[in-house]
Formats: C-alpha cells, sequence, structure tokens
C-alpha cells in the first residue's frame, strides 16, 4: 500500500514540533523544579531577620542602659590649652564670678562656665545680669549620657542625675545615695571626684560653682565607664 503524500508530510511536522519542543522544554522544566518560589521566600525573610535583629537589639540594648541628663551651661570662654582657660578663670574669679573648667574627652577645647542650669532656664535666669556687666557670654546645652554602664553603674548614675536635677529645679533636694552605689562611685578616681563634689555640693546647696562642678565631674565620670 501507499501513503499519501500529504499524511507523510503533516506526520513528519508533528514529529518536528514534538521534537524542538523537547529541546527548548526540557532544560526550562529542569530550571523550574529545582528553583522553588517558597525556598526562595523563605531564605528572604531569614536573611532579612538575620540582618535586622542585631540592629533591633542594640536599639534596645541602647535605650535600657543610658542615663540621660541635659543642663543648661552659661559658657564664658572656649580655650585650646587649659592654662589659657585657668588664665581667664582667675581673672573672672578676681572680679568676683564663679567659675568652672570643663575638658570633654569628646572635645579637644577647654570650655569655661560661669552659671549651670536646667534645661532651657540658663538664658532667662542668668544671661540678663551678665550682660549687665559686660560679660561676654552665651547659653548652651550640656547633654551627659552613659553608653556602656553596668547595671550598678546605671542605678548610681540614675541617683547623682535626679540629685542633680533636684538641685536646679526644687529647693528641696533629696539627697539620699545607696550604699551600693556610693560604693560604686568611689570605686574610680573620676567616681571619687564626683562623689566628693556631689557632697561638697549638697552641704553648700547655694554655692553654685560646687554645682557647677559636680556637673561636670558627671560626665568626667560618665566618659569613663
Amino acid at each position: 500500500m501507499t501513503i499519501p503524500f500529504q499524511h507523510i508530510k503533516m506526520t513528519g511536522l508533528i514529529v518536528l514540533a514534538l521534537a524542538i519542543g523537547s529541546l527548548f522544554g526540557l532544560p526550562l522544566l529542569q530550571v523550574v523544579t529545582t528553583s522553588s518560589p517558597t525556598d526562595s521566600a523563605e531564605q528572604w525573610m531569614l536573611s532579612n531577620e538575620e540582618e535586622s535583629a542585631p540592629v533591633q537589639a542594640t536599639e534596645q540594648s541602647v535605650s535600657d542602659q543610658d542615663v540621660q541628663l541635659s543642663v543648661d551651661v552659661v559658657q564664658a570662654g572656649a580655650f585650646s590649652t587649659a592654662e589659657a582657660g585657668q588664665s581667664s578663670q582667675q581673672q573672672l574669679e578676681s572680679e568676683g564670678y564663679s567659675s568652672v573648667l570643663h575638658a570633654p574627652a569628646s572635645s579637644e577645647h577647654v570650655f569655661l562656665y560661669v552659671a549651670v542650669a536646667a534645661s532651657g532656664q540658663a538664658a532667662d535666669e542668668y544671661l540678663p545680669a551678665f550682660e549687665a556687666d559686660g560679660l561676654d557670654v552665651f547659653v548652651k546645652s550640656l547633654d551627659l549620657q552613659s553608653t556602656n554602664a553596668e547595671e550598678e553603674q546605671q542605678q548610681a548614675a540614675e541617683e547623682v542625675k535626679q540629685i542633680i536635677e533636684q538641685a536646679l529645679t526644687s529647693s528641696e533636694i533629696n539627697s539620699s545615695m545607696t550604699e551600693q552605689s556610693q560604693s560604686v562611685l568611689q570605686s574610680s578616681e573620676e567616681g571619687t571626684a564626683l562623689y566628693e563634689s556631689l557632697s561638697g555640693a549638697l552641704e553648700n546647696a547655694e554655692q553654685e560653682d560646687a554645682w557647677m562642678q559636680t556637673v561636670v565631674n558627671f560626665d568626667g565620670w560618665l566618659s569613663s565607664l
């Protein structure tokens, strides 16, 4: 029997189409079956969780451990050396002004303060009198913060902070500190300096230079932690 040419042509086209489909379809099918969209999504989520977890933990630890104190200081000068600052300090004190030098760990300069007040209060409380005397001063915010305090140090810092805030805002001061906090302060040179200046300020609460020195020493102790 003979097969019509049209049937042979149709059969050939079908076979050719199947061959082409197999040639391109099988590799594509293999790629699709070896890559799971679910796995990719899970891996992406895990990757993002791993990347975001340390950031969240850091933010939480900083929030839990930080003790912050913001005060206003009236600054009468900034100097590149302690000797220059001491010279200006002696001049001011000879004219009857209280003053304290501050050399923060975060700065290369030495600053001369003539007053300290609660945050937002110095401009109204001190500037008119200083300007009337012709003293060239300005108010700036001093932000003190602990970043590496251990639990006992954090507690001591919180107690000192509360005493300073009360001294600057109220005539009544709760000067009590726990024995543990007193011990923590006196366990280092910077802490001992803070403890002594705080004790002196509490004994002479009306002496502004005593509270200025306490604030400066508080910053020195926090920076040493």
